[in-house]
């Protein structure tokens, strides 16, 4: 009931409870009379009111300032942990350990990570450098303020980018047109939403929190070897993506001899 009525209301018989009870004057009398039928002196009546004014403006003064606080906080309710676009925050994602040496991996010369660690340069050497190995490297998705569990989508694209004298336009290699790129650490291995792009989605618990996802995409070694030494470049461009939040990760390929 308290609820219904305005605290205005509520506070104007505040002031003419405890104004009449102390002073007389005739709106208070008027008021103090409706407790008559029950037998109830013009004091007690006053008295009485004046409580519950008390008590309904103060309840409705509660209920106005946290619904008030409630309305500056990102919530959601009845997303299942599945669903992309259940997550709110902030979404950050650092590169790291560009290719390294080692069996199947692509033989650098180094990488380089900027100071804003978005992006990661990868100087490939030619030796060793075919078809059978491929380029490497993480992102580490950092994820804050977060009120559910929820996905991260992280969507990678490797665009074709042609090259003089070279009928391959991708640095990547691909199978039935799609680019053969991979995740470990998602959801999946990789779903291709066309034929350069390839999203996996990354659960994350409700709360702060990190995960590490590695992306390899095989070498098209006759791309690489038409590549201007320090002088031609192909992307792979990484979007995070959570609630209308999205981060970009970007390594950026040279050949090196």
């Amino acid at each position: 009931m308290l609820d219904f009525i305005p605290i205005w209301i509520w506070g104007i018989v505040l002031a003419l409870g405890i104004v009449g009870f102390f002073f007389k004057n005739r709106f208070s009398d008027m008021l103090g009379r409706l407790g008559s039928p029950l037998g109830l002196k013009v004091s007690t009546t006053l008295m009485v009111l004046s409580i519950l004014a008390f008590i309904g403006g103060g309840w409705g003064v509660i209920t106005g300032f946290t619904g008030g606080m409630n309305l500056g906080v990102a919530t959601i309710e009845d997303q299942a942990p599945e669903v992309l676009g259940s997550v709110t925050g902030e979404v950050r994602g650092i590169v790291s350990d560009g290719v390294t040496n080692g069996t199947g991996v692509l033989v650098t010369t180094e990488d380089y990570i900027n100071d804003e660690k978005d992006v990661v340069t990868i100087y490939s050497a030619d030796k060793n450098n075919d078809d059978t190995n491929e380029y490497r490297f993480n992102i580490t998705i950092e994820r804050q303020y977060i009120s559910e569990d929820a996905n991260v989508r992280v969507t990678c694209s490797a665009p074709d980018k042609e090259l003089s004298g070279v009928t391959e336009k991708n640095a990547i290699e691909k199978t039935g047109g799609e680019i053969d790129l991979t995740y470990v650490g998602g959801s999946s291995t990789g779903t291709h939403e066309d034929g350069t792009t390839v999203y996996t989605n990354v659960a994350f618990a409700e709360g702060d929190g990190s995960q590490v996802v590695e992306i390899s995409g095989d070498n098209e070694e006759s791309y690489h070897d038409g590549m201007s030494d320090l002088d031609d470049y192909f992307d792979i461009i990484c979007t995070i993506q959570g609630d209308g939040y999205s981060d970009i990760n970007t390594a950026r390929i040279f050949a090196n001899s």
